[in-house]
């Protein structure tokens, strides 16, 4: 769960209990609920929240200032998490994986992950494929195709992959070294 999320829930758990509820529902609710991708989310906190007072017998009222201060910082992270523009890592490799995540994250864009079958460009402004991916190949056409700006990179002795996922659309391949000491470079910009 993010920061921001379990602040929220433990102000909403918080001002349950203020309320004189039992919040075990509340906290389970919320748990699920905010443990998802906010993509997932199918309900807002608020509901669940509201789900857990009438649970109670109790009247839905204004939130107090900590419950309403954590509820707009939670709703302004996921604004912005939805609404940025997205850079997908095609690849499973975990450390890997957190170290574009990282870069991505300080520059202010969300990260989408695939493993590169049935690769979803929409809302992706730039890809990185891991080319030890078996389906680095059809990834790299399908990005291509849908005008994504996508990178890949792999070891230094792969020459052969390098120039093939140039050959098949990626906008440049390098090697894994060079990938992640320029990655800060490869991002984006947001305006």
């Amino acid at each position: 769960m993010l920061p921001v999320a379990e602040r929220l829930h433990a102000a909403l758990v918080a001002e349950l209990r203020r309320r004189g509820g039992d919040a075990a529902l509340l906290d389970r609710g919320l748990r699920d609920l905010l443990s998802l991708p906010f993509r997932d989310q199918r309900e807002t906190p608020g509901e669940v929240y509201r789900r857990a007072l009438e649970a109670a017998g109790l009247d839905d009222a204004p939130l107090g200032e900590a419950a309403h201060g954590a509820h707009l910082a939670w709703g302004a992270v996921k604004a912005q998490a939805l609404t940025a523009p997205s850079v997908l890592y095609v690849g499973n490799d975990l450390m890997d994986r957190s170290k574009i995540a990282a870069a991505v994250e300080a520059a202010g864009l969300r990260l989408a992950v695939a493993d590169g079958v049935g690769v979803d460009p929409t809302g992706v402004v730039r890809a990185f494929v891991d080319l030890s991916r078996p389906a680095a190949d059809d990834a790299i056409r399908s990005l291509a195709r849908a005008g994504v700006t996508t990178i890949g990179f792999g070891p230094h002795v792969d020459d052969v992959a390098l120039v093939r996922a140039r050959s098949l659309g990626a906008d440049d391949a390098l090697p894994r070294s060079v990938f992640f000491r320029r990655l800060p470079e490869l991002l984006p910009h947001r305006a």
